[in-house]
């Protein structure tokens, strides 16, 4: 059994390899599983991305007969669209607009 320091050595021995983890548990002489244990030990200890999310309210997005579309966002920006914007890019705008 290895200890966590060692484990996390191992782990980042093989990152550090561009050696596939058949390749690199032979060189070493470690079993292939030893090694995806302490990869998944040390993933799970990694900190998580934070996620943000904006919430929009049906009054924040307006749509006028005309097919006009205006977006009110939290941080006070205001997006106009002649017509529908793309989704993905509705998404976009949105996300690079907010406060952080």
């Amino acid at each position: 059994m290895r200890t966590r320091e060692e484990g996390q050595a191992l782990v980042r021995q093989y990152n550090q390899s561009q050696l596939t983890k058949s390749e690199f548990s032979r060189r070493e002489g470690v079993s292939i599983h030893v090694l995806r244990y302490w990869q998944a030990r040390v993933d799970n200890n990694k900190p998580k991305k934070k996620v943000h999310f904006i919430e929009l309210q049906t009054g924040s997005i307006t749509k006028a007969s005309t097919g006009r579309l205006r977006v009110e966002l939290p941080t006070g920006a205001t997006l106009h669209f002649e017509d529908t914007p793309d989704l993905d890019l509705l998404l976009r705008l949105v996300f690079n607009n907010q406060a952080v």
